[in-house]
Protein backbone atom coordinates (compact mmCIF):
# COMPACT_ATOMS: atom_id res chain seq x y z
CA UNK A 1 0.00 0.00 0.00
CA UNK A 2 1.47 3.65 -0.93
CA UNK A 3 0.48 6.50 0.91
CA UNK A 4 0.98 9.60 -0.02
CA UNK A 5 0.84 13.40 1.89
CA UNK A 6 -0.86 16.49 0.47
CA UNK A 7 -1.90 19.79 1.55
CA UNK A 8 -5.34 21.00 1.69
CA UNK A 9 -6.67 23.73 -0.41
CA UNK A 10 -10.55 24.98 -1.13
CA UNK A 11 -13.50 26.18 0.83
CA UNK A 12 -14.34 24.54 4.38
CA UNK A 13 -16.80 22.37 2.92
CA UNK A 14 -14.79 21.53 0.28
CA UNK A 15 -12.13 20.32 2.50
CA UNK A 16 -14.51 18.61 4.83
CA UNK A 17 -15.91 16.82 1.54
CA UNK A 18 -12.41 15.68 0.20
CA UNK A 19 -11.49 14.04 4.15
CA UNK A 20 -14.62 11.98 4.00
CA UNK A 21 -13.06 10.17 0.58
CA UNK A 22 -12.54 6.69 1.57
CA UNK A 23 -8.97 6.64 0.53
CA UNK A 24 -8.51 10.11 2.37
CA UNK A 25 -7.39 10.71 6.30
CA UNK A 26 -7.03 13.91 7.36
CA UNK A 27 -4.56 15.09 9.81
CA UNK A 28 -3.52 18.19 11.79
CA UNK A 29 0.03 19.26 11.62
CA UNK A 30 1.26 22.58 13.23
CA UNK A 31 -1.92 23.93 12.55
CA UNK A 32 -2.45 23.14 8.88
CA UNK A 33 -4.64 20.31 7.54
CA UNK A 34 -2.85 18.41 5.34
CA UNK A 35 -3.96 14.32 3.98
CA UNK A 36 -2.82 11.01 3.88
CA UNK A 37 -3.71 9.21 0.41
CA UNK A 38 -3.60 5.52 -0.38
CA UNK A 39 -2.74 5.63 -3.79
CA UNK A 40 -3.72 1.88 -4.28
CA UNK A 41 -7.66 2.61 -3.48
CA UNK A 42 -8.21 6.03 -5.39
CA UNK A 43 -11.71 5.93 -6.42
CA UNK A 44 -12.52 8.25 -9.52
CA UNK A 45 -16.35 7.21 -9.23
CA UNK A 46 -15.98 8.09 -5.39
CA UNK A 47 -14.46 11.25 -6.65
CA UNK A 48 -16.64 12.86 -9.22
CA UNK A 49 -20.17 11.80 -6.91
CA UNK A 50 -19.17 13.29 -3.60
CA UNK A 51 -17.40 16.39 -5.01
CA UNK A 52 -19.73 17.34 -7.53
CA UNK A 53 -21.40 20.57 -6.78
CA UNK A 54 -17.95 21.95 -5.37
CA UNK A 55 -15.88 24.79 -7.20
CA UNK A 56 -14.78 23.21 -11.11
CA UNK A 57 -11.16 24.44 -10.37
CA UNK A 58 -10.83 23.50 -6.78
CA UNK A 59 -12.51 19.69 -8.29
CA UNK A 60 -10.10 19.82 -11.25
CA UNK A 61 -7.28 20.83 -8.68
CA UNK A 62 -7.78 17.53 -6.78
CA UNK A 63 -7.85 15.51 -9.91
CA UNK A 64 -4.66 16.64 -11.31
CA UNK A 65 -2.93 16.04 -7.91
CA UNK A 66 -4.13 12.49 -7.85
CA UNK A 67 -3.15 11.79 -11.13
CA UNK A 68 0.31 13.21 -10.46
CA UNK A 69 0.78 11.72 -7.60
CA UNK A 70 -0.25 8.20 -9.76
CA UNK A 71 2.53 8.65 -12.50
CA UNK A 72 5.31 9.63 -10.06
CA UNK A 73 4.84 7.14 -7.82
CA UNK A 74 6.38 3.69 -8.13
CA UNK A 75 5.62 -0.06 -5.62
CA UNK A 76 9.35 0.34 -5.05
CA UNK A 77 10.11 3.48 -4.30
CA UNK A 78 9.65 4.36 -0.43
CA UNK A 79 6.73 7.18 0.29
CA UNK A 80 7.27 10.53 -0.78
CA UNK A 81 5.92 13.56 0.54
CA UNK A 82 4.46 15.99 -2.04
CA UNK A 83 2.64 18.90 -1.89
CA UNK A 84 0.41 21.49 -3.74
CA UNK A 85 2.02 23.99 -6.17
CA UNK A 86 1.40 27.13 -4.07
CA UNK A 87 2.33 29.74 -7.30
CA UNK A 88 0.44 27.48 -10.02
CA UNK A 89 -2.29 27.28 -8.31
CA UNK A 90 -2.71 30.91 -6.70
CA UNK A 91 -3.84 32.47 -9.62
CA UNK A 92 -6.35 29.35 -10.59
CA UNK A 93 -8.53 29.90 -7.08
CA UNK A 94 -11.80 31.04 -6.54
CA UNK A 95 -13.69 32.61 -4.36
CA UNK A 96 -14.61 30.72 -1.64
CA UNK A 97 -17.86 31.64 -1.29
CA UNK A 98 -20.41 30.49 -3.49
CA UNK A 99 -21.74 32.80 -5.93
CA UNK A 100 -25.16 35.04 -5.25
CA UNK A 101 -27.87 35.20 -7.65
CA UNK A 102 -28.20 38.33 -8.79
CA UNK A 103 -31.34 39.42 -6.44
CA UNK A 104 -29.69 38.13 -3.91
CA UNK A 105 -26.58 39.76 -4.18
CA UNK A 106 -28.77 43.40 -4.72
CA UNK A 107 -30.76 42.61 -1.92
CA UNK A 108 -27.42 42.07 0.55
CA UNK A 109 -26.27 45.69 -0.49
CA UNK A 110 -29.33 47.21 0.13
CA UNK A 111 -29.67 46.07 3.59
CA UNK A 112 -26.34 46.80 4.14
CA UNK A 113 -26.68 50.93 3.30
CA UNK A 114 -30.43 50.55 4.99
CA UNK A 115 -28.75 50.30 8.57
CA UNK A 116 -25.88 53.01 7.91
CA UNK A 117 -26.70 56.26 10.21
CA UNK A 118 -24.11 58.49 8.07
CA UNK A 119 -25.60 61.71 7.33
CA UNK A 120 -24.07 63.16 4.22
CA UNK A 121 -24.04 66.54 2.69
CA UNK A 122 -23.45 67.36 -0.99
CA UNK A 123 -24.14 70.32 -3.68
CA UNK A 124 -25.47 69.75 -6.76
CA UNK A 125 -28.11 70.18 -9.48
CA UNK A 126 -31.68 68.98 -9.48
CA UNK A 127 -33.76 68.21 -12.09
CA UNK A 128 -36.15 66.13 -13.62
CA UNK A 129 -38.37 66.39 -10.42
CA UNK A 130 -41.92 64.94 -10.56
CA UNK A 131 -44.51 64.65 -7.06
CA UNK A 132 -45.11 60.99 -5.39
CA UNK A 133 -48.03 59.68 -4.49
CA UNK A 134 -47.72 60.92 -0.71
CA UNK A 135 -46.69 64.55 -2.23
CA UNK A 136 -43.01 63.95 -1.63
CA UNK A 137 -40.49 64.59 -4.30
CA UNK A 138 -38.12 62.65 -6.28
CA UNK A 139 -35.58 64.67 -8.38
CA UNK A 140 -32.18 63.18 -10.40
CA UNK A 141 -29.23 64.91 -8.67
CA UNK A 142 -25.95 65.61 -10.19
CA UNK A 143 -23.43 68.15 -11.34
CA UNK A 144 -22.59 70.37 -14.12
CA UNK A 145 -24.79 68.93 -16.34
CA UNK A 146 -22.95 65.19 -15.68
CA UNK A 147 -25.80 63.03 -17.04
CA UNK A 148 -23.32 59.84 -16.35
CA UNK A 149 -23.02 60.66 -12.81
CA UNK A 150 -26.27 60.59 -10.97
CA UNK A 151 -27.81 59.85 -8.13
CA UNK A 152 -31.48 60.22 -6.85
CA UNK A 153 -32.84 62.74 -4.49
CA UNK A 154 -36.12 62.08 -2.08
CA UNK A 155 -37.15 64.63 -0.24
CA UNK A 156 -40.45 63.57 2.24
CA UNK A 157 -42.59 65.53 3.41
CA UNK A 158 -41.05 66.52 6.54
CA UNK A 159 -38.26 68.28 4.52
CA UNK A 160 -40.13 69.92 2.47
CA UNK A 161 -40.95 74.00 3.67
CA UNK A 162 -44.00 76.16 2.48
CA UNK A 163 -42.12 77.69 -0.43
CA UNK A 164 -40.92 74.83 -1.84
CA UNK A 165 -42.81 73.61 -5.39
CA UNK A 166 -41.71 71.28 -7.80
CA UNK A 167 -41.49 74.33 -10.60
CA UNK A 168 -39.54 76.20 -7.89
CA UNK A 169 -36.78 73.38 -7.06
CA UNK A 170 -36.76 71.99 -10.54
CA UNK A 171 -33.67 73.12 -12.36
CA UNK A 172 -32.39 74.75 -9.47
CA UNK A 173 -28.75 74.27 -7.17
CA UNK A 174 -29.18 72.87 -3.15
CA UNK A 175 -27.20 71.89 -0.46
CA UNK A 176 -28.92 68.64 0.46
CA UNK A 177 -28.09 67.04 4.07
CA UNK A 178 -29.19 63.09 4.10
CA UNK A 179 -28.41 59.55 4.73
CA UNK A 180 -28.05 57.04 1.49
CA UNK A 181 -29.73 53.71 0.95
CA UNK A 182 -29.40 51.68 -1.66
CA UNK A 183 -32.97 50.80 -3.35
CA UNK A 184 -33.05 47.56 -4.25
CA UNK A 185 -36.14 47.75 -7.01
CA UNK A 186 -34.02 50.29 -9.16
CA UNK A 187 -30.94 48.85 -8.20
CA UNK A 188 -29.53 52.67 -7.69
CA UNK A 189 -28.65 54.88 -4.51
CA UNK A 190 -30.59 57.01 -3.10
CA UNK A 191 -30.14 60.22 -1.18
CA UNK A 192 -32.96 60.41 1.55
CA UNK A 193 -33.11 63.87 2.24
CA UNK A 194 -33.39 65.82 5.73
CA UNK A 195 -32.39 69.25 5.41
CA UNK A 196 -32.51 71.75 1.73
CA UNK A 197 -31.04 75.02 1.02
CA UNK A 198 -31.63 76.53 -2.46
CA UNK A 199 -28.39 78.06 -3.33
CA UNK A 200 -29.90 79.37 -7.27
CA UNK A 201 -29.72 78.51 -10.49
CA UNK A 202 -28.75 75.25 -11.86
CA UNK A 203 -24.86 75.34 -12.56
CA UNK A 204 -26.35 74.83 -16.76
CA UNK A 205 -29.01 77.81 -16.50
CA UNK A 206 -25.60 79.90 -14.53
CA UNK A 207 -23.35 78.48 -17.61
CA UNK A 208 -26.03 79.31 -20.17
CA UNK A 209 -26.26 82.95 -18.79
CA UNK A 210 -22.32 83.02 -18.57
CA UNK A 211 -22.01 82.00 -22.12
CA UNK A 212 -24.65 84.62 -23.40
CA UNK A 213 -22.32 87.58 -22.14
CA UNK A 214 -19.28 85.68 -24.25
CA UNK A 215 -21.12 84.95 -27.16
CA UNK A 216 -22.71 88.42 -27.66
CA UNK A 217 -20.73 89.45 -30.54
CA UNK A 218 -21.74 86.61 -32.63
CA UNK A 219 -25.78 86.86 -32.50
CA UNK A 220 -27.45 87.71 -35.76
CA UNK A 221 -30.90 89.44 -35.07
CA UNK A 222 -33.96 87.70 -36.05
CA UNK A 223 -34.51 90.20 -38.98
CA UNK A 224 -30.97 89.30 -40.63
CA UNK A 225 -31.80 85.48 -39.97
CA UNK A 226 -35.36 85.81 -41.97
CA UNK A 227 -33.19 87.79 -45.03
CA UNK A 228 -30.60 85.08 -45.29
CA UNK A 229 -30.66 83.20 -48.72
CA UNK A 230 -28.71 81.38 -51.04
CA UNK A 231 -28.35 81.34 -54.51
CA UNK A 232 -27.55 78.75 -57.01
CA UNK A 233 -28.11 76.36 -54.50
CA UNK A 234 -26.45 73.00 -55.58
CA UNK A 235 -24.74 71.16 -52.93
CA UNK A 236 -25.55 71.25 -49.07
CA UNK A 237 -23.05 70.14 -46.46
CA UNK A 238 -24.70 68.12 -43.38
CA UNK A 239 -22.45 67.54 -39.94
CA UNK A 240 -24.76 65.56 -37.66
CA UNK A 241 -24.10 62.12 -35.27
CA UNK A 242 -24.26 58.04 -36.38
CA UNK A 243 -22.47 56.47 -39.12
CA UNK A 244 -23.38 56.08 -42.87
CA UNK A 245 -24.93 53.06 -42.52
CA UNK A 246 -26.76 54.10 -39.41
CA UNK A 247 -27.51 58.15 -38.81
CA UNK A 248 -29.39 59.32 -35.85
CA UNK A 249 -32.81 60.25 -36.42
CA UNK A 250 -32.50 63.75 -37.05
CA UNK A 251 -30.56 63.07 -39.76
CA UNK A 252 -32.91 61.18 -41.38
CA UNK A 253 -35.85 63.12 -41.17
CA UNK A 254 -33.31 66.19 -42.47
CA UNK A 255 -32.20 64.25 -45.82
CA UNK A 256 -36.06 62.52 -46.22
CA UNK A 257 -37.10 66.05 -46.77
CA UNK A 258 -34.44 67.15 -49.25
CA UNK A 259 -35.07 67.98 -52.99
CA UNK A 260 -34.09 64.37 -54.56
CA UNK A 261 -31.90 66.52 -56.87
CA UNK A 262 -29.65 67.27 -53.16
CA UNK A 263 -30.59 64.61 -51.93
CA UNK A 264 -27.93 62.77 -53.97
CA UNK A 265 -24.49 61.71 -52.60
CA UNK A 266 -23.05 63.61 -55.19
CA UNK A 267 -24.41 66.97 -53.83
CA UNK A 268 -24.98 65.98 -50.05
CA UNK A 269 -21.80 65.81 -48.48
CA UNK A 270 -21.77 64.74 -45.02
CA UNK A 271 -19.42 64.98 -42.10
CA UNK A 272 -20.06 62.38 -38.91
CA UNK A 273 -19.26 63.16 -35.69
CA UNK A 274 -20.08 62.62 -32.19
CA UNK A 275 -22.55 65.47 -31.56
CA UNK A 276 -21.72 65.77 -28.29
CA UNK A 277 -18.57 66.69 -28.62
CA UNK A 278 -17.89 70.46 -29.56
CA UNK A 279 -14.31 70.19 -31.19
CA UNK A 280 -15.80 67.19 -33.76
CA UNK A 281 -18.31 69.37 -34.62
CA UNK A 282 -15.61 72.37 -35.60
CA UNK A 283 -13.20 70.02 -36.94
CA UNK A 284 -16.59 68.65 -39.37
CA UNK A 285 -16.93 72.46 -40.13
CA UNK A 286 -13.48 73.72 -41.17
CA UNK A 287 -13.08 70.65 -43.47
CA UNK A 288 -16.11 71.11 -45.18
CA UNK A 289 -14.83 75.19 -45.78
CA UNK A 290 -11.48 74.03 -47.11
CA UNK A 291 -13.76 71.45 -49.34
CA UNK A 292 -15.73 74.73 -51.17
CA UNK A 293 -17.52 72.38 -52.95
CA UNK A 294 -20.96 73.13 -51.27
CA UNK A 295 -23.30 76.29 -50.72
CA UNK A 296 -24.31 76.08 -47.36
CA UNK A 297 -23.77 73.90 -43.79
CA UNK A 298 -26.41 72.34 -41.68
CA UNK A 299 -25.49 71.21 -38.52
CA UNK A 300 -28.54 68.90 -37.35
CA UNK A 301 -29.29 66.84 -34.52
CA UNK A 302 -32.90 65.89 -32.80
CA UNK A 303 -34.20 66.71 -29.69
CA UNK A 304 -33.07 65.62 -25.88
CA UNK A 305 -32.45 66.77 -22.31
CA UNK A 306 -31.53 70.42 -21.80
CA UNK A 307 -28.36 68.40 -20.00
CA UNK A 308 -27.58 66.93 -23.65
CA UNK A 309 -28.15 70.05 -25.57
CA UNK A 310 -25.88 71.98 -23.21
CA UNK A 311 -23.18 71.61 -25.35
CA UNK A 312 -24.79 73.78 -28.16
CA UNK A 313 -24.40 77.07 -26.37
CA UNK A 314 -20.60 76.28 -26.05
CA UNK A 315 -18.99 79.70 -26.93
CA UNK A 316 -15.96 77.82 -29.39
CA UNK A 317 -18.43 76.73 -31.43
CA UNK A 318 -21.15 79.75 -31.74
CA UNK A 319 -17.81 81.84 -32.91
CA UNK A 320 -17.21 79.16 -35.44
CA UNK A 321 -20.19 79.06 -36.98
CA UNK A 322 -20.52 82.85 -36.72
CA UNK A 323 -17.22 82.84 -38.72
CA UNK A 324 -18.14 79.93 -41.11
CA UNK A 325 -17.03 81.29 -44.45
CA UNK A 326 -19.69 78.86 -46.17
CA UNK A 327 -23.23 79.98 -44.71
CA UNK A 328 -24.25 77.52 -41.50
CA UNK A 329 -28.04 76.65 -40.83
CA UNK A 330 -29.27 74.76 -37.48
CA UNK A 331 -31.05 72.43 -36.97
CA UNK A 332 -30.68 70.96 -33.52
CA UNK A 333 -33.38 69.81 -30.72
CA UNK A 334 -36.89 71.44 -30.64
CA UNK A 335 -38.29 75.01 -31.13
CA UNK A 336 -38.52 75.33 -26.95
CA UNK A 337 -34.98 74.39 -26.70
CA UNK A 338 -33.00 77.67 -26.34
CA UNK A 339 -29.20 77.21 -27.75
CA UNK A 340 -26.60 80.15 -28.33
CA UNK A 341 -25.71 78.28 -31.64
CA UNK A 342 -28.80 78.84 -33.32
CA UNK A 343 -28.42 82.53 -32.81
CA UNK A 344 -25.18 82.35 -34.61
CA UNK A 345 -26.66 81.01 -37.68
CA UNK A 346 -27.43 82.57 -40.76
CA UNK A 347 -30.44 80.80 -40.43
CA UNK A 348 -32.01 78.91 -37.71
CA UNK A 349 -35.11 75.96 -38.74
CA UNK A 350 -35.08 75.06 -34.80
CA UNK A 351 -35.62 71.43 -35.86
CA UNK A 352 -33.75 68.65 -38.85
CA UNK A 353 -37.00 68.93 -40.81
CA UNK A 354 -37.35 73.05 -40.52
CA UNK A 355 -34.02 73.32 -41.74
CA UNK A 356 -34.42 71.09 -44.82
CA UNK A 357 -37.39 72.89 -45.14
CA UNK A 358 -35.35 76.48 -45.00
CA UNK A 359 -33.74 74.44 -48.18
CA UNK A 360 -36.28 73.67 -49.79
CA UNK A 361 -37.81 76.88 -50.36
CA UNK A 362 -34.24 78.45 -51.18
CA UNK A 363 -33.97 75.74 -54.44
CA UNK A 364 -37.46 76.29 -55.19
CA UNK A 365 -36.99 79.96 -55.41
CA UNK A 366 -34.06 79.68 -58.30
CA UNK A 367 -36.83 78.94 -60.49
CA UNK A 368 -38.47 82.20 -60.05
CA UNK A 369 -35.55 83.92 -59.59
CA UNK A 370 -34.69 83.04 -62.76
CA UNK A 371 -37.73 83.77 -64.39
CA UNK A 372 -37.30 87.33 -62.85
CA UNK A 373 -33.96 88.31 -64.17
CA UNK A 374 -34.67 87.20 -68.08
CA UNK A 375 -38.18 88.56 -67.64
CA UNK A 376 -39.79 86.20 -70.43
CA UNK A 377 -42.67 83.68 -69.92
CA UNK A 378 -41.22 80.70 -72.28
CA UNK A 379 -37.92 80.82 -70.03
CA UNK A 380 -40.25 80.06 -66.75
CA UNK A 381 -42.50 77.68 -68.65
CA UNK A 382 -39.17 75.78 -69.65
CA UNK A 383 -38.31 75.51 -65.81
CA UNK A 384 -41.50 74.62 -65.21
CA UNK A 385 -41.56 71.92 -67.31
CA UNK A 386 -38.30 70.19 -66.56
CA UNK A 387 -39.05 69.85 -62.60
CA UNK A 388 -40.09 66.48 -61.80
CA UNK A 389 -43.12 65.75 -60.23
CA UNK A 390 -41.51 65.42 -56.62
CA UNK A 391 -39.74 68.50 -57.53
CA UNK A 392 -42.99 70.34 -57.54
CA UNK A 393 -44.46 68.97 -54.37
CA UNK A 394 -41.70 69.29 -52.54
CA UNK A 395 -42.30 73.26 -53.58
CA UNK A 396 -45.80 72.90 -52.36
CA UNK A 397 -44.81 71.60 -48.99
CA UNK A 398 -42.11 74.22 -49.06
CA UNK A 399 -44.42 77.16 -49.04
CA UNK A 400 -47.29 75.92 -47.05
CA UNK A 401 -44.35 75.82 -44.18
CA UNK A 402 -43.19 79.05 -44.33
CA UNK A 403 -46.06 80.35 -42.59
CA UNK A 404 -45.46 77.96 -40.07
CA UNK A 405 -41.89 78.76 -39.11
CA UNK A 406 -42.61 82.45 -38.76
CA UNK A 407 -45.26 81.28 -36.32
CA UNK A 408 -42.44 79.28 -34.47
CA UNK A 409 -40.06 81.98 -34.29
CA UNK A 410 -42.72 83.77 -32.50
CA UNK A 411 -43.37 81.25 -30.18
CA UNK A 412 -39.65 80.91 -29.39
CA UNK A 413 -39.80 84.42 -28.33
CA UNK A 414 -42.65 84.04 -26.10
CA UNK A 415 -40.86 81.58 -24.38
CA UNK A 416 -37.60 83.61 -23.58
CA UNK A 417 -39.89 86.14 -21.78
CA UNK A 418 -41.88 83.84 -19.57
CA UNK A 419 -38.46 81.89 -19.06
CA UNK A 420 -36.91 85.64 -17.72
CA UNK A 421 -40.12 85.89 -15.62
CA UNK A 422 -39.73 82.09 -13.73
CA UNK A 423 -36.02 83.61 -12.80
CA UNK A 424 -37.37 86.71 -11.48
CA UNK A 425 -39.95 84.97 -9.79
CA UNK A 426 -37.44 82.34 -7.97
CA UNK A 427 -34.96 85.03 -7.11
CA UNK A 428 -37.90 87.11 -4.93
CA UNK A 429 -39.01 84.11 -3.76
CA UNK A 430 -35.24 82.75 -2.33
CA UNK A 431 -33.90 86.52 -2.03
CA UNK A 432 -30.99 85.49 -4.33
CA UNK A 433 -30.13 88.54 -5.83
Amino acid sequence: MVKEKVRQFGSEDFRRAVSHLSFVKARNFKGEWRWDIDLEKIDDAEVQKKLAGFPEDDVQHWKNLLKKLLRESTPAEPPQRVQEEPAAYKYAAPAEAPADSFDAFIQKIADHQHDNPTVYTVIGDIINGYTCKDGSFLFTMLDHHDTNRTIQLYLPLRALKKEFTLNTLNNMRVKVSGTVRFDSYRADMKLFARSLKVLGVCSRQKEQEEYEKVCAPYYRSPKEQKAFTIDNIKDVGLITGGTEDNPIQGANDFIRKLPPTIRNPQHLHKEFVKMSNVQEIISALDRLNAAKTCQVIAIVRGGGSPESLACYSDPQLVKAIYESPIPVITGIGHNSDYLLCKQAAHYNGQTPTGAADFINRQYFLQYNRQRDRYQAKTEYRRIEANATKDDLLAENDALMTELQCVRQENQLLQQKIDELKHRSLISRIFNLG
